[in-house]
């Protein structure tokens, strides 16, 4: 998932997942959550190939 999403955060987001950890929604399907301490969260959710539809940053308390 974090392989699918870097090339998609660093064009539209100007955000590098490098060190970044993927962690899957326990309560979404197809939604996944991108953290690293000091750095913006992310929100992503895919589709059944794996792309990322939808990308974009972890409003403050989500």
């Amino acid at each position: 998932m974090l392989k699918n999403a870097a090339k998609q955060s660093k064009e539209l987001l100007k955000v590098d997942l490098t060190g970044y950890k993927a962690t899957l929604d326990p309560k979404m399907t197809a939604v996944v959550h991108f953290t690293k301490s000091g750095s913006p969260a992310l929100i992503g959710s895919y589709n059944s190939k794996g792309q990322f539809y939808e990308l974009k940053f972890k409003e403050y308390g989500e």
